[in-house]
């Protein structure tokens, strides 16, 4: 079974439900509205409403969900992780002058391990690393 969820919140809602074989986590994640993790709720409050936005707090929602997939009461605390990431040679410049290093990008994927990252591939090759790793 695949399925794909467009918010944080909606993965977040499903996640407490369910168990899954493999999820995916694009780094740049909107949360949605109305999550149940006030965490998540907080930094939706935060992220400016313009098109095309860059913001490092996509970055948090994200950590945020796998805090909650790893987390020692989820179903999937266990469940294998793929996880894309923007290739950072050394560091991503946002809006508003927020930074993100590689350094930082793996230290906060250490901490919530084990992920596998996925550095710097468009969101077609990202679909075909996935379905190579779905296939029965």
């Amino acid at each position: 079974m695949f399925r794909e969820y467009s918010t944080a919140s909606d993965a977040v809602r499903e996640l407490s439900a369910r168990y899954f074989d493999l999820i995916v986590i694009d780094w740049k994640i909107y949360p949605g509205y109305g999550c149940s993790d006030a965490e998540i709720r907080e930094l939706a409050s935060l992220i400016p409403d313009s098109p095309n936005n860059e913001n490092l707090l996509y970055w948090q929602v994200a950590l945020k969900v796998i805090d909650y997939i790893r987390n020692e009461e989820s179903l999937n605390r266990n469940t294998h992780v793929i996880f894309r990431v923007p290739e950072v040679p050394e560091s991503y410049a946002f809006g508003m002058g927020d930074e993100l290093t590689r350094e930082t990008i793996l230290t906060d994927i250490e901490n919530r391990g084990p992920i596998e990252m996925v550095f710097g591939i468009n969101v077609q090759e990202f679909t075909e690393v996935v379905c190579c790793r779905i296939k029965p």
